[in-house]
């Protein structure tokens, strides 16, 4: 094993810079093996965001699975800490979607089959991750059928069994269950209520909670109402949508676990069960939300820099783009 990076690496290109670091292309001396390199500087870095660095390295040295981006060294090298991980050359998953020519339910399906698969894995570890969303679900090439795997464990949490605390707020508010926002005792059900809202997305193109205005976004997501307009979602298979609602359950005690959305129909039995019929105006609705989306974190992005956003607040609410945990060509 290398003792530096610069001893076991050669650093390429640049891949994406945030305000809490940059992402850098990094190529093995010995085997020319590609990974991906966050390099966060020391001097923004305060005692409890060195802390929750050394969390986010505790829990993913614990994790291997195929649909979770492989952490591989941590580096301290003078005024930056390394951490290297598993290159994902497809870039974010919406990206990808966006421009197919085919999108249809069998597609939404396939893709959370992986996220559910990779959420169980953590949830039968007792590990949290509490920001799943879009820019955290990373393709591992751009090839036909390639699997997705999650990325950015910077806000997981390791439980101590079952248990249910307030663990503060975390993740990014149009994903963050009501649970988190209300400030209640929470647990393994955030991810899930994170998924429904991706699946959500997935299947009509568009996502339930999503205001410009802060405040209001807020409330909407403390809330917890859902809307699901016929004009969208009357095209949608009976099986899918239950496993939304199931998703999407406001109380937490009630909502559907990852090992019990990997049993649903509509995920078991997806290669016979689910529709493959074209879905040409979700397709559009998703091409239009990815633009807004990608606005938005730019926006709160070149506000967060402006405003010299401590590194810590980043850690605590991921809001802007976490270019850290987004390992892959596209830069912000």
């Amino acid at each position: 094993m290398a003792r530096s990076l610069s001893s076991g690496y050669f650093m390429k290109q640049e891949l994406g810079r945030g305000v809490s670091g940059v992402v850098l292309l990094c190529v093995d001396r010995v085997t020319g093996q590609q990974y991906a390199a966050k390099r966060i500087s020391l001097k923004r870095v305060t005692r409890k965001g060195l802390d929750r660095l050394e969390r986010e390295v505790s829990i993913c040295k614990k994790l291997e699975h195929p649909n979770i981006v492989r952490f591989y060294h941590y580096f301290r090298e003078r005024s930056y800490i390394y951490l290297v991980f598993e290159y994902m050359a497809g870039g974010e998953l919406f990206d990808y979607l966006v421009n197919t020519s085919v999108y249809s339910e069998a597609t939404a399906s396939e893709y959370l089959h992986y996220l559910l698969d990779a959420v169980s894995y953590c949830h039968q570890r007792n590990v949290i991750h509490r920001d799943l969303k879009p820019e955290n679900l990373l393709l591992v090439n751009r090839s036909p059928n390639t699997m997705i795997k999650v990325a950015d464990f910077g806000s997981a949490i390791q439980l101590q069994k079952d248990q249910a605390a307030r663990f503060g707020i975390a993740g990014s508010y149009p994903y963050m269950a009501p649970e988190i926002v209300r400030e209640e005792p929470y647990g393994k059900a955030v991810d899930m209520w994170s998924c429904g809202v991706i699946l959500y997305i997935l299947l009509s193109g568009f996502a339930p909670f999503w205001n410009d205005d802060h405040d209001r976004l807020i409330e909407q997501v403390k809330a917890g109402v859902v809307i699901y307009p016929s004009n969208v979602w009357d095209s949608v298979t009976d099986s899918a949508v239950e496993l939304v609602k199931r998703m999407l359950t406001i109380n937490p005690n009630k909502r559907i676990t990852a090992a019990e959305a990997l049993e649903h129909p509509w995920i078991k039995h997806r290669n016979v069960r689910v529709s493959t019929i074209h879905r040409p105006q979700t397709l559009y609705n998703l091409q239009v939300f990815n633009v807004r989306r990608k606005l938005k974190a730019a926006m709160v992005f070149v506000q967060a820099v402006m405003n010299f956003v401590d590194i810590d607040d980043l850690f605590e609410v991921t809001t802007p783009p976490d270019i850290m945990g987004t390992m892959h060509k596209n830069t912000v």
